[in-house]
């Protein structure tokens, strides 16, 4: 069985404890809610206030068969009269990567009902939180305009406003004219009028910048006009072997490096070439492992037909006297 997570129909289905990101991110169009917590260990909700959003992420999942012991968090759509509009239920995982903090996380985006008036949440048969949606709707308008191009720093300035004690803004980057986006800053106080952004740092392309203001139902959104920013390009980086090592004579060395496109936010595409100063050709690929002669060594990484691609290297002295750090 297998279905888009946070979203399922029954509290019998199993699923892993952490779900696997899809790696193509294929996009779900519709309309949905965004709910982002995590429920203490005295099953207390917290949640973060979530945005509307026209999107989401399809990551399919596997759900492993007979899976038992999961728990799970209700969701209610309810009408402004009390009647129930939809259920969907977020599974409850683990605090990933914090094992020792109790508490059970989930993150998801779930398919809004338009007329949802009030958002309840139930663990088990018990209801643990209940939220209305203010009367008045969030207010988002970007006052920053943007040069025909931007490539340093900015002060990106708003006026932005909400009713209720769920209200928040964050603001979003795209590089490719508004197709795809990315949270350039967390959850910020409605409050907030402003921030400094550094395009230097941010892929390049069509840029557009994006203000969301939400009051946990609603989300208003303020775009910029598009300006350009200056392509990035292709960043390459030696991992192993570190700058000003030491190895012995005929030690083999492990030669790890990479190539990031950070503008398409991906592996570039070509062939890491390895090269030393005194030894000449080492080999390619992502992984390569070699004895170098005796001397002082400077090590070049390159990618094959990228001409606008500058070479990193490191400095690696043979000869030590004592072992060199690299391992299998």
């Amino acid at each position: 069985m297998s279905g888009p997570p946070g979203e399922h129909d029954s509290p019998g289905t199993p699923t892993p404890a952490c779900a696997p990101h899809n790696p193509e991110n294929v996009l779900e169009h519709g309309a949905f809610l965004t709910f982002t917590g995590f429920i203490d260990a005295d099953a207390e909700l917290h949640l973060e206030p979530g945005f509307r959003v026209p999107y989401r992420i399809a990551e399919p999942w596997e759900y492993p068969e007979g899976r038992t012991g999961l728990v799970f968090l209700t969701v209610e759509f309810l009408a402004a009269d009390g009647s129930l509009l939809q259920q969907r239920q977020l599974v409850l995982s683990a605090l990933c990567g914090d094992p020792g903090t109790p508490g059970q996380a989930f993150a998801a985006a779930l398919t809004f009902h338009p007329l949802t008036m009030v958002l309840r949440f139930r663990l088990d048969d018990r209801v643990i939180a209940e939220y209305t949606a203010p009367a008045r709707r969030p207010e988002a308008a970007l006052t920053w305009a943007p040069a025909t191009e931007v490539s340093g720093r900015e002060r990106i300035t708003w006026r932005s406003s909400g009713a209720g004690s769920r209200t928040a803004s964050a603001l979003l980057y795209s590089n490719n004219g508004g197709q795809t986006w990315e949270g350039i800053t967390p959850p910020m106080s409605v409050d907030t009028p402003g921030t400094d952004v550094d395009f230097g740092s941010l892929p390049g392309g069509l840029g557009v910048v994006r203000l969301m203001v939400t009051d946990g139902f609603d989300t208003a959104v303020a775009d910029s006009e598009p300006f350009r920013v200056p392509n990035k390009g292709v960043l390459l980086s030696i991992h192993t072997p570190m700058a000003s090592g030491l190895f012995r004579t005929g030690e083999p060395i492990w030669f790890r490096g990479q190539a990031f496109d950070v503008d398409r936010r991906r592996v570039a595409e070509g062939t890491l070439i390895w090269h030393s100063s005194r030894d000449g050709f080492l080999g390619s690929g992502g992984a390569i492992r070699r004895a170098l002669s005796a001397g002082s060594h400077e090590i070049v990484l390159s990618l094959a037909g990228q001409a606008d691609v500058r070479n990193v290297s490191v400095r690696v002295d043979m000869g030590g006297s004592r072992p060199g750090a690299q391992s299998s």
